[in-house]
């Protein structure tokens, strides 16, 4: 659809909860002149990039305690290179905070401007991957409502939203389901299985990822895109923040926390009052499991919202190992704020 304006976007499309693709979000801003790879090495050829293996690779290896593959770095114009001549690699720009000199192409006056509100903060992260790669399935665990906009190449998107978060084979914010090995047949079938949306991005529109929802990105060649990541009220700030576990039962929560009714409110004030309990970081990290499963059987009592089930297993706490043994995620200290939505 064409770009909305402010009011339609914020009162019509965010409140409604679907992704939906814009053309001409960012017209007449430089960033609108870049259509393809050859455009973009010679704009921002000399950026340079973090270059990664794709989270899900080897059964989330990145995420798990004692990994240590450090980032490839090289410029833009280098990776370009790179993948010209090893087109098959699994090493991409998976995400990272785009660079100051991309980040002036877009002068903001489009819909990124209703993000400099509410006191949050504004990212925007900068992708780039060659014809093959893939970001798998998950959601975005800063519970952030995103967009997405599709620079040069030629992207497909899959999207699946949170109420079938059972169906996706969970654990922390990813899908065990490896969609990049699906026949064209599987994935239409599981779509339909899963309530999923699919759509082929080109350069120049903008998707509407909504809060929470799990996508899944197909290189289909070489390509590039930048998200700016919209504003959160303050329950989904902290339950974003990183000082809980995310995993498809907070998805389930902030779900709630986008609209919520008094009782919701009172859920995140318990949730608020946990997280200041002086606790051990593995003991904490049961602590809020339970508290979550409680929570959510206290909504299903309330909504007839169908159960969430699924237990917190060994496999699952060993992906949270590093930050714990860190003391990133529950450390020996109590957390206290509020919530004003």
């Amino acid at each position: 659809m064409p770009a909305p304006s402010r009011e339609a976007f914020e009162g019509d499309i965010v409140p409604a909860q679907r992704p939906v693709i814009f053309t001409g979000l960012f017209a007449g801003e430089p960033v609108d002149a870049i259509r393809s790879l050859e455009q973009a090495v010679e704009a921002w050829g000399s950026v340079p990039l973090a270059i990664s293996q794709e989270y899900s690779h080897n059964d989330f290896e990145s995420q798990r305690d004692g990994y240590d593959v450090p980032d490839r770095k090289m410029s833009l114009a280098e990776y370009a290179d790179f993948i010209a001549r090893e087109p098959g690699t699994r090493w991409m720009c998976t995400e990272q905070r785009t660079p100051e000199h991309v980040a002036r192409s877009f002068r903001r006056t489009s819909l990124a401007g209703v993000l400099e509100e509410d006191g949050d903060d504004v990212p925007s992260f900068f992708f780039f991957g060659n014809g093959g790669n893939h970001a798998n399935f998950h959601f975005d665990g800063d519970m952030r409502a995103t967009l997405l906009h599709h620079v040069a190449g030629r992207k497909r998107v899959f999207l699946v939203p949170p109420h079938e978060a059972e169906k996706m084979m969970p654990v922390k914010n990813f899908s065990r389901w490896l969609f990049y090995r699906f026949t064209e047949e599987e994935r239409a079938r599981f779509l339909a299985f899963a309530d999923g949306w699919s759509a082929a991005l080109e350069p120049g529109e903008t998707l509407f990822i909504p809060t929470a929802w799990w996508h899944h990105l197909d290189y289909v060649e070489p390509a590039i895109s930048i998200n700016f990541r919209l504003r959160r009220n303050k329950a989904l700030q902290l339950l974003g923040s990183g000082k809980l576990h995310i995993d498809h039962k907070l998805q389930a929560l902030a779900v709630r926390m986008l609209q919520p009714l008094p009782a919701d409110r009172d859920r995140f004030e318990r949730i608020v009052r946990a997280l200041a309990e002086p606790l051990s970081p593995a003991d904490k990290l049961r602590a809020m499991a339970r508290l979550y499963d409680r929570l959510l059987d206290e909504l299903r009592a309330e909504t007839g919202a169908r159960a969430i089930t699924g237990r917190l297993t060994d496999d699952e706490t060993s992906l949270w190992a590093r930050g714990l043994r860190r003391g990133t995620l529950y450390p020996e200290r109590a957390v206290a704020t509020s919530v004003e939505s």
